[in-house]
């Protein structure tokens, strides 16, 4: 009975030290592919950094551009048609004050 004890401790000793191997083989071919798989999940969350950093630039383009035609909604071309009257009309008093001063000058 001892003898079929030893033998017996024996086998899942021999057992124990196979199935110890396949773990290590196992674990060694693991930790590679977890070294990729992280290097892969930053590579995406740089890939979401970038795309959240376009994205905002975008967003406020187009906020900006919203305010430029809310602002030309509210009468600001009109503001600007007026100021080039206005201009106009100073320009045009301005060339009938010099006729006037040449006309005057021309008389004399």
């Amino acid at each position: 009975m001892c003898v079929f004890l030893i033998v017996y401790l024996k086998k899942i000793t021999d057992d124990i030290q196979a199935l110890r191997k396949d773990i290590d083989m196992l674990i060694d071919k693991t930790i590679p592919a977890v070294d990729n798989l992280n290097e892969t999940v930053d590579k995406a969350r740089r890939i979401v950094s970038d795309i959240e950093d376009y994205w905002a630039e975008i967003d406020s383009s187009i906020k900006r551009f919203k305010e430029k035609v809310n602002s030309f909604k509210t009468g600001n071309l009109l503001k600007e048609e007026e100021k080039a009257a206005n201009f106009v009309s100073n320009l045009r008093a301005v060339i009938k004050g010099f006729r006037a001063f040449w006309s005057t000058l021309a008389r004399k």
